[in-house]
């Protein structure tokens, strides 16, 4: 009797036990969800606003490229020729108001003595002002002939990976402003941006931390990462399949 009255005891203080630890216990519930990788800025999409002939691609798709890299060479010939043709029209330029200032200097003082007529002089001081207009436009066009030639080389803006060339054809015509390359700065936090079920939503609040897998790589060999969640969508989404989903956006930390 009382063997049988310690058993009761014990099997009465194991359910006491098991109510409390589930009053007040927490299990850790995890919610699992598919994602990409996107950089917490945007894709920079290089143009060429002038446009021309290809003539090089200097890269590819996985490449890493530096600030100022060339990426893509346009054909020059035309603003080579363009630039060249202004060098010669300025320093004609330049020629022609120096022998109107000279014939100035040497025009005022007949003038003054009454050797040559004053309206003479106003012609010539008009030529004068027509020739230092000229002068002004042409060294005004000067640095805008030379950034188009330099243009033509395409470069990259930021450090980062070539995502894609939206061009692949030497000698292919690229029209002005055509979008050209594709890069995705490294310099950027990664995101990973997540579809979350919406039985699961519940589950998921900012500063969780998250354990993310790639898919491209071997788990087993290379692991995991750490992360944070930094956003949780309030509205759902419905993707063109019917099905619904709300985004997450966790911040990868090591």
């Amino acid at each position: 009797m009382r063997n049988a009255n310690i058993i009761l005891y014990i099997t009465v203080l194991f359910w006491v036990c098991i109510i409390t630890w589930a009053n007040f216990a927490s299990l850790e519930e995890v919610t699992r969800g598919q994602g990409r990788v996107i950089a917490s800025s945007k894709i920079q999409i290089i143009q060429n606003l002038e446009g021309g002939i290809i003539e090089d691609i200097l890269v590819k798709p996985g490449d890493l490229v530096s600030p100022g890299a060339p990426l893509i060479y346009l054909d020059q010939t035309l603003f080579q020729s363009q630039l060249s043709g202004l060098i010669k029209e300025k320093q004609a330029a330049e020629n022609n108001l120096r022998l109107i200032e000279e014939e100035r200097d040497i025009l005022t003082p007949l003038v003054e003595q009454g050797v040559e007529s004053r309206m003479e002089l106003i012609r010539l001081l008009q030529r004068l002002s027509d020739a230092e207009a000229q002068l002004l436009r042409l060294g005004e066009t000067q640095p805008i002939l030379e950034d188009r030639l330099a243009r033509t080389i395409v470069k990259a803006p930021v450090e980062g990976i070539v995502n894609r060339l939206l061009v692949n054809t030497t000698g292919g015509v690229v029209q002005p402003g055509e979008p050209l390359v594709e890069i995705v700065p490294i310099e950027d936090d990664l995101l990973i941006e997540v579809e979350i079920s919406p039985k699961d939503i519940a589950y998921v609040l900012p500063d969780q931390r998250a354990i993310i897998k790639l898919t491209a790589f071997d788990f087993a060999k290379f692991g995991s990462l750490n992360g944070k969640v930094i956003n949780v969508g309030a509205d759902s989404i419905q993707k063109e399949d019917g099905s619904i989903w709300y985004i997450c956006q966790i911040a990868v930390s090591g």
